[in-house]
Order: structure tokens, then sequence, then C-alpha cells
């Protein structure tokens, strides 16, 4: 049971290294790909709503993500930016370069 959960988290992981996110600035747009084998959504970036920053904590925090909240065709739909283990101070660094490549002012 211990070797198929360490197989499926596994294959989890390996898919999630598969996708991909292109910003592209002169266009102004967000080309996201979960996986290698789903279609690529674009979004505008006046279609983006604000940054999410969440983080899971037992005792110390244990895993942390940053996402865009993006608002398309009356659907509000999550692109998950980075994620790390133990620490959020990187995360606060990505949504700035985020802002500052989309020109959002503070």
């Amino acid at each position: 049971m211990g070797s198929l959960f360490i197989g499926v988290l596994g294959i989890v992981i390996l898919l999630r290294a598969t996708a991909r996110l292109r910003i592209d600035a002169d266009a102004r747009t967000i080309s996201v790909q979960p996986a290698f084998f789903m279609p690529v959504t674009v979004f505008r970036f006046e279609d983006f709503q604000h940054f999410l920053v969440s983080k899971q904590t037992f005792i110390i925090t244990v895993n942390a993500t940053v996402a865009m909240i993006i608002l398309k065709n009356g659907r509000e739909r999550s692109v998950m930016l980075h994620q790390t283990l133990f620490l959020t101070k990187p995360l606060q660094k990505i949504t700035a370069e985020m802002a500052a490549i989309m020109e959002i002012e503070d």
C-alpha cells in the first residue's frame, strides 16, 4: 500500500513538472498548460484580479503556494505560479516580479 502511494505521488510530481507558464509582456498575455497532455489556455493581463498566497501549517509552515486569480468569461480561475516548502519569502518576491512584469502599481 505504501509503494502504491509513493508511485501515485511520483506520477503527480512528474505531471506537475511538465506544466508550462509563459508570459508575453508585449502581447500582455499569460499562457498556461497544466500538464503536457492538456490544452494551452491564454489569459490577458486585463483579466487579472489579485494574487493569492496560501500556506499550510502544522507548528511550522509545511507548504506554501502563490496563485494568480483571473476572471475570464465570468468564471474565476486560479493559475499556480510557484510552490515552496517551509518558506513564504520567495513567494513574496514572485508576486512583486509578476506585478512589475504586468505593470501593476502597489
